[in-house]
């Protein structure tokens, strides 16, 4: 790795458990080096004042971050003048930032103190043969040798942060944190932004594709038992990422890909964080994020094949339920996001049954087509309603697919993160740029139907029977009530009339509140990294995968959010709306 950039060298940061942490410094492409040093070991002057600390995966090494391949770096080429951005490393050093990279204690050269406080870097053990020298290593590895935890990578990021602050000449730093390095992140950004020396030299705190707690991640992957193992197994372990997210004061950003095949899109901090401000609304955010049973009369209707208020076995309890009003009603409650996550069910289902039943019927010869389209209302009801976008990368059907809890999670994240895609939409119909967009709040106006749209220009010409674009919150509002309204006398479509009337009610309360006035305005500072108490930070909404690289588009908004972190001063209060 040192030999692909010139000027990288390699430092050890002090534990301070005891052990040193393995750091790797690669200076930007554009910090000049000392004139007379050789290219390959020169150091900057001055020093850059701009860094980024990237805290790596679940077990990643530095090579991560630099691509792990001979691709990249900054030593001169054939191709040279050619931007390569093809990992964190050539990112952000092609932006002027000096990259610190690290192992955690217990990875690579990294190490721990162990029993007794001992400590020994990898390799330095004597190697022993035979059956006596595995026995030896096993027991030592178990009982007396340095055991990596949550806290010691909280405590390993923190020390190298701090060391970068105070010892490198850092005025500027960028925090990213990538899957499990959100946890070393975001507790990094919290004690750095507690700390009233260092705090304003915090520019930028990145969670990317993170998750709010790792027993909400396993119990997505393994099953719902897996959370209560964890916590069991390892009582004193805490991944909470949400509360120290939220309770870091700089800027901040939230990269979720809701299609992320490893973190769940309902385990993600996306979710967290919106579950915990919408429902849950508590400085607390232990168990944010684990899979919730659905109410049982909810579950036992769906067993019964019933509407959700007509299970025979289990009865609501409480009178006819009604959605939320705008703006009466400032949130929506854990039953109404339950109610509605029954209802979309319910309605999915049926509309599932019928296009089953057609499938048959055409295969016996009694309808002409065998497409697998019926024309029954209810099937077309569904076929709008599930493909209702939710503003963070994911349509509805998606969501109802995953279970209750999984419904809620969408919700919540449209009602959470959903203005901020609402507030894009706004700067790109009055066409500004990012800089400009950064001080036009007072000139953004009232919000257009047509600000929901996600869908790309010429869309109509991609979609088919199979391929259809997530619709815009007004117009599957607009399609079910016409549906409705042309269909009086649908017997299937009138045995769920409640369920169809609450949803609508449910999307006009998300559609009237993202486009009230006062939403409009928390979610515009939001976006442009305006720092307030527990604020939610900027939503970067991806759609590259778990592992993969940011694709063009996200690079180029991960720039523009770079630029503003590190040249303004968001943590001024920002102009109110008149």
């Amino acid at each position: 790795v040192l030999s692909r950039y010139r000027g990288a060298r390699q430092l050890w940061v002090q534990r301070p458990d005891g052990g040193m942490i393995d750091c790797l410094h690669i200076p930007s492409k554009a910090s000049p080096l000392i004139e007379g040093s050789a290219p390959d070991v020169g150091v900057q002057n001055p020093r850059n004042k701009k860094a980024v600390l990237y805290c790596n995966p679940n077990a990643g090494l530095i090579e991560v971050a630099t691509g792990m391949s001979l691709a990249g770096g900054n030593v001169a080429s054939e191709t040279e003048g050619v931007v390569n951005d093809n990992c964190w490393a050539d990112f952000y050093t092609n932006q002027g930032f000096d990259v610190y990279l690290f192992n955690y204690a217990g990875f690579g050269r990294s190490y721990g103190a162990g029993f007794c406080g001992a400590g020994r870097r990898g390799g330095e053990e004597r190697y022993i043969q035979g059956a006596f020298g595995r026995i030896k290593r096993i027991l030592h590895g178990t009982f007396c040798s340095f055991q990596p935890t949550p806290d010691t990578l909280r405590a390993d990021g923190l020390a190298v942060a701090t060391h970068i602050l105070s010892q490198m000449g850092v005025e500027s730093l960028i925090i990213h944190g990538e899957s499990i390095g959100g946890v070393a992140a975001s507790n990094t950004g919290r004690k750095l932004t507690e700390n009233s020396v260092l705090r304003d030299k915090v520019a930028l705190l990145i969670c990317d594709r993170t998750f709010c707690n790792l027993e909400a991640v396993a119990q997505r992957l393994v099953g719902g038992w897996s959370g209560y193992a964890i916590r069991a197994l390892a009582p004193f372990w805490s991944t909470d990422v949400v509360g120290d997210f939220l309770a870091t004061s700089c800027p901040k950003v939230v990269a979720t890909d809701s299609a992320d095949a490893i973190i769940a899109d309902s385990s993600s901090l996306k979710a967290g964080i919106s579950f915990c401000k919408e429902i849950k609304r508590s400085s607390t955010t232990k168990g944010v994020g684990w899979m919730m049973d659905a109410p049982l009369h909810y579950r036992m209707a769906d067993w019964e094949n019933v509407c959700v208020t007509d299970s025979r076995y289990v009865p609501l309890g409480v009178g006819r339920m009604t959605a939320p009003v705008w703006p009466a009603d400032k949130h929506i409650s854990i039953e109404e996001a339950f109610h509605f996550a029954a209802c979309a069910k319910r309605i999915g289902k049926l509309a599932s049954i019928e296009k089953k039943r057609h499938v048959m019927m055409a295969s016996a010869g009694m309808v002409e087509s065998e497409s697998g389209t019926s024309d029954a209302p209810i099937f077309h009801c569904w076929k709008v309603l599930g493909c209702v976008d939710g503003l963070t990368g994911s349509a509805l059907g998606i969501a109802v697919k995953g279970g209750f809890d999984t419904t809620v999670a969408w919700l919540c994240s449209t009602l959470t993160f959903g203005g901020q895609t609402v507030v894009e939409a706004i700067e790109h119909r009055r066409q500004w740029t990012e800089e400009e967009s950064h001080s036009k709040l007072t000139e953004l106006g009232q919000v257009d139907p047509s600000d929901f749209d996600c869908r790309p220009p010429g869309y109509e010409q991609q979609e088919s029977e199979t391929v259809v674009h997530p619709k815009p919150i007004p117009e599957v509002l607009n399609d079910l009530r016409k549906i409705v309204e042309e269909n009086p006398n649908d017997p299937i479509l009138n045995s769920v009339s409640h369920e169809v009337s609450f949803v609508i009610d449910t999307l006009e309360y998300v559609k009237s509140r993202l486009s009230a006035q006062t939403i409009v305005e928390s979610n515009w500072k939001n976006r442009h990294l305006h720092v307030e108490e527990m604020s939610i930070g900027s939503f970067l909404n991806l759609h590259c995968g778990h592992n993969n690289p940011f694709s063009d588009a996200e690079r180029k908004r991960l720039k523009a959010l770079l630029v503003q972190a590190t040249t303004q001063s968001p943590r001024t209060p920002a102009v109110h709306v008149v």
